[in-house]
């Protein structure tokens, strides 16, 4: 990953400093040779480091990451960065649901940062959820790196074959002319020398895969067994500290951070509810179910849309039954029976755009964590809570106190929308 990676000889000074992280991951769907998904927005945190050049290699698929800064939202330049460099890499395609790191194949100064970045901030944005991408051989992709006069960095992933640019918390569709500009200053690697036999490889069959039957889908819980609607009958003690505390964000929302609040949904129907615990064979835990009594979800489209750290925006009703029937598609397609990254009796509660989803898991005490594909299922104190409830207590502290919920400061923007920035404490 990129900040595993030691910089590139050839990579070009970047302003040293600290900053809030954006991750990216490979979107949730079946990969198979050259032909993947790739996000639509990249968001989240991640760790910090310290760059000083183009690194050697990054990762442009899989859990990427780039650095954020605030108002990343709002435009994929924010601010007024002081200089830029372009770092060009070469990606190494091999199928399957991971690419090998990119190498670094050269890089230059960004020469009119300024007009760079208007021209970055006017294309046109992407919708959230996922789209496909064929990459033909080894495509190239360029990372940009803005320094800005705070000691803080902005990175922007140019990736040329699907004409996608992101910053950590926004997509946006590029044209060639827009490719051109780092084309035109960083040429692409040369080809073979003439008169040189060039080295030939055979490339690696792409893995066979058989999808999984019906019955090893039913042992990972991605058959439902149940006929019949799954009343909707929550806790009443459950329900009123689940209520109070939706309360306390409503409350602080509408006062803060008002084109935050405006996002969040309606009331969702009791009976959609039980309707779709039946077709998933799972029952929801009372949290969430009071949760979507409350609000159905918040605009996924958005920039403003409500967040819970770490930047994961609450699920509809219809787009929690979605990504269930995705995620267990992947399973099935894939014919990975391990459960290690998803099962079917886990209820998708959050998405951060990447392809990392915050789910609840009622079988293990309601405990909610996260379905990576690169790092599995993850409950531990840092993506973990006790609770959909708990982590929604969090977060209704953090915006009435002004502290950090795991290094994730809360902050509101000239609009009124509520953002998350990560600051990790200073060693």
């Amino acid at each position: 990953m990129a900040d595993e990676s030691s910089p590139g000889p050839a990579g070009a000074p970047v302003r040293r400093g600290s900053w809030r992280w954006g991750v990216g991951a490979l979107g949730t769907a079946a990969v198979v040779a050259s032909v993947a998904v790739v996000p639509q927005l990249l968001s989240g945190a991640g760790r910090t480091s310290a760059w000083d050049r183009c690194p050697a290699r990054f990762s442009f698929l899989g859990r990427t990451h780039l650095p954020t800064r605030p108002g990343a939202a709002a435009r994929l330049v924010p601010g007024e960065p002081g200089s830029a460099v372009i770092c060009r890499y070469q990606r190494r395609m091999g199928g399957g649901l991971r690419e090998a790191p990119a190498r670094l194949v050269g890089s230059h100064p960004l020469p009119d940062v300024r007009s760079y970045a208007e021209r970055a901030d006017r294309l046109p944005n992407v919708g959230s959820g996922s789209i496909g991408c064929l990459y033909v051989g080894d495509p190239l992709a360029d990372l940009v790196l803005f320094s800005y006069g705070d000691g803080r960095v902005q990175g922007l992933s140019v990736d040329e074959s699907c004409k996608l640019v992101m910053n950590g918390r926004r997509t946006a569709r590029a044209d060639q002319g827009f490719v051109g500009l780092v084309d035109a200053l960083v040429p692409s690697p040369a080809p073979p020398t003439p008169g040189l036999r060039p080295m030939t490889t055979t490339p690696a069959p792409a893995p066979k895969r058989t999808p999984l039957t019906r019955a090893r889908l039913k042992a990972i819980g991605c058959v439902p067994s149940a006929d019949r609607p799954i009343p909707v009958r929550p806790d009443p003690a459950r329900a009123a500290a689940t209520n109070r505390v939706w309360h306390r964000i409503e409350t602080w929302l509408r006062a803060h951070a008002p084109a935050t609040y405006a996002t969040l949904g309606p009331p969702a129907d009791p009976r959609r509810i039980a309707a779709v615990q039946s077709r998933l064979g799972v029952r929801f835990p009372d949290d969430v179910v009071v949760s979507l009594l409350r609000h159905d979800g918040v605009r996924q489209g958005d920039r403003a849309a409500f967040e819970v750290p770490l930047m994961y925006r609450p699920l509809s009703l219809a787009r929690i039954e979605s990504t269930w029937r995705m995620l267990c598609g992947i399973v099935r397609d894939m014919g990975d029976p391990s459960g290690t990254w998803w099962s079917g009796r886990l209820v998708p509660v959050g998405e951060d755009g990447t392809g990392v989803t915050l789910v609840a898991d009622p079988a293990h005490g309601d405990r909610v964590g996260v379905a990576d594909d690169e790092q599995g299922l993850i409950f531990d104190s840092r993506e973990g809570w006790p609770s959909y409830l708990a982590l929604l207590q969090a977060t209704a502290t953090s915006l009435e106190s002004g502290r950090p919920v795991r290094d994730s400061h809360p902050r509101v923007d000239g609009s009124g929308a509520l953002d998350w920035d990560f600051r990790p404490p200073r060693s």
